[in-house]
């Protein structure tokens, strides 16, 4: 009985490890359903005349490239290096054979542009980064400004200029794209190959057949095989939410990339325009806290609120330019009236909150004063005459300024101005401040009636000076102003 027991187990024994075997040595296309991450990475070499080459992704709406979509088919991404024009893609592939085949689906992509689709292709591109070359000359020019007017000692300066390289660098390979591409349309033949290569599981694989869009793909090296985790099948069916990072694109086309912090969000905006803004972000992606933002027009890095701008989070040293503004409320003080002691005049207040920020003592000298001359068409500041004088003694420059008046015309405004400010005693700009309040502007027509009025004094004043005015505002006032004054543009 025993001797028969034992011959049984023996036998199942080499029955298992004959099953063990075969399963081993089973057919090579027998299904593993091993699901692997596949990545595409693809791009286009365009060889363009006296060996210079283009590199570029041909991309259409289908595919998300900078986070924006677009429903033209353009050159996207066009480079001078290929790693900058190289485009990747991430899709899931089902491995198929004990040997390690991988079968996978991308959108298929013409290996070979050339004739008139690319000629078309070319000449459309090159209309775009022309456009896109002067959003980025302007950008470009504000960030150098920006450098100028600034220094390290300010908060956000040396965030403000990494960004300031990087689109240094963008706006230099736009200027040699442009230049390649117009040499491209005046080719006689114009020829442009697809590179591709594929990794699965992070292993180096290559196309054995493929069907359309249907590729089978296998290890490039033997051996080298993708290995099924099972990551993919366990997110499938049991999806992490992800509550520390976001992106995504709302729907305004402005691409997030968020991670999350104490009190909201940290990252960066992209605006489909190319407007950039990198900081803190409320809990609904408005700017908020403390940040950058770059457009065509101006540099804004400081404090935000609500998504609105509130100024600069300026470091006060005593290697900057410091001015004061002089009317009669520093003369008349209570009932008594003083003069200003313009010989031994210092600044040594700047405010309690702006205080917080001073390295160092503040005790800096006056280098430009603003002084107060005329309002609207009545008030003349009987104290002007002798701050002139006095800051003219002091040899400090000086530049008359007028405070607007919503009841009457800019251009009344701005004869008055010139009638008692003694512009050839002045070496500064004349001024022009702009306070109203919400309820003046809706009084006097809105704000487009301001705009325009504030307009008409500038450019009376600038015809009858020769000198550009400086634009004094309140932030409500908005930016218009400085839209409208195109081609000549008032100073801050």
């Amino acid at each position: 009985m025993k001797k028969t027991l034992l011959r049984s187990l023996i036998a199942l024994l080499v029955l298992f490890q004959v099953f063990v075997v075969a399963l081993y040595l089973r057919r090579d296309d027998t299904p593993l359903r091993c699901l692997v991450s596949v990545d595409e990475q693809t791009y286009y070499v365009m060889p363009i005349a006296d060996g210079d080459t283009l590199f570029f992704a041909l991309a259409t709406d289908s595919d998300l490239v900078s986070g924006v979509r677009d429903s033209v088919v353009l050159l996207r991404s066009l480079h001078t290096q290929h790693q900058a024009a190289q485009h990747t893609v991430t899709h899931s592939g089902y491995r198929v054979s004990r040997n390690g085949e991988v079968q996978v689906f991308f959108s298929p992509r013409p290996d070979t542009l050339q004739g008139k689709v690319l000629e078309k292709l070319i000449i459309q591109s090159l209309e775009a980064e022309r456009q896109r070359e002067k959003r980025l000359h302007r950008r470009v020019d504000e960030l150098h400004y920006y450098a100028r007017t600034h220094s390290v000692t300010d908060e956000g300066y040396n965030e403000v200029m990494a960004y300031a390289d990087e689109e240094q660098h963008r706006w230099e390979n736009c200027k040699n794209v442009i230049e390649r591409l117009e040499r491209a349309t005046t080719a006689k033949r114009v020829l442009a190959q697809r590179k591709t290569r594929y990794t699965a599981g992070g292993k180096h694989y290559v196309v054995t057949e493929r069907q359309k869009g249907l590729l089978l793909l296998a290890p490039a090296t033997e051996g080298e095989l993708a290995v099924g985790t099972g990551a993919l099948q366990h997110d499938a069916l049991y999806p992490r939410v992800d509550t520390l990072h976001r992106k995504f694109v709302d729907e305004h086309q402005t691409f997030f990339s968020l991670t999350r912090h104490s009190t909201g969000w940290v990252g960066t905006a992209l605006w489909a325009n190319g407007d950039f803004y990198r900081g803190t972000f409320d809990s609904i992606y408005r700017r908020d806290g403390h940040g950058f933002a770059v457009n065509g027009r101006m540099v804004q890095s400081g404090t935000w609120r609500a998504d609105r701008y509130r100024g600069e989070r300026m470091i006060y040293t005593a290697d900057r330019v410091y001015g004061i503004d002089i009317s009669r409320h520093q003369h008349e003080i209570g009932n008594k009236i003083y003069p200003i002691h313009w010989h031994s005049l210092r600044i040594v207040g700047i405010g309690s909150v702006a205080h917080q920020h001073a390295a160092g003592k503040v005790d800096y000298p006056v280098s430009f004063v603003f002084i107060k001359a005329t309002q609207g068409t009545t008030i003349f500041s009987k104290y002007y005459p002798y701050d002139l004088n006095g800051a003219r003694s002091q040899g400090i420059p000086v530049a008359p300024y007028h405070f607007y008046s919503p009841r009457s015309s800019g251009i009344d405004q701005a004869k008055y101005f010139l009638k008692y400010a003694r512009i050839p005693l002045t070496s500064m700009p004349p001024v022009l401040d702009v306070e109203p309040t919400d309820q003046q502007i809706a009084q006097m027509g809105g704000r487009e009636v301001l705009f325009r009025e504030t307009l008409n004094w500038m450019r009376y004043v600038e015809r009858a000076t020769g000198r550009r005015p400086i634009f004094v505002r309140r932030t409500v006032v908005c930016q218009r102003p400085l839209a409208a004054c195109a081609g000549s543009p008032p100073q801050l």
